[in-house]
């Protein structure tokens, strides 16, 4: 009988060693293929991780370029808003200028017009008074003659 037991615990030994080795080997399986998974998707993720790297950079790039397309435009923009602004100024200053020589001229025709209506007016005044003393003078000898 011992010979019995000793071989049933052999085989008993036997099935469990199985046993374990095939755990084993499915749990060394299950771990290879979760490791190729993980490396699979390492590749994924770097492949994924240099596209957008990439497209960072591009965007970068655009940015920078409508930055600066941007601040040309600007200051293009500035330039021609100084431009006609001088212009608008240079404008202004010469219609000023004829405003105030129109207005110049304008008191000086306005004096001048005083100055000729004074005269006839003094002209007018010297010519009744003339006339008055001519009135004077001349009914004396009309009453006398």
């Amino acid at each position: 009988m011992a010979k019995v037991k000793a071989k049933k615990k052999t085989s008993a030994t036997s099935a469990v060693k199985n046993i374990k080795d095939a755990g084993l080997a499915k749990a060394q399986a299950s771990l290879a293929k979760i490791e190729k998974e993980v490396a699979v998707n390492k590749k994924k993720l770097d492949a994924a991780e240099a596209k957008a790297k990439a497209a960072a950079a591009k965007a970068s790039k655009s940015a920078t370029a409508a930055s600066k397309k941007a601040k040309a435009s600007a200051q293009v923009a500035a330039k021609k808003a100084a431009a006609n602004l001088t212009a608008v100024n240079a404008k202004l200053r010469t219609a000023q200028s004829q405003a105030k020589a129109a207005a110049a001229a304008a008191r000086a025709k306005a004096a001048a017009e005083a100055r000729k209506q004074a005269e006839e007016q003094r002209k007018a005044d010297l010519a009744a008074k003339l006339m008055l003393i001519c009135k004077k003078l001349l009914r004396p000898s009309l009453l006398s003659g």
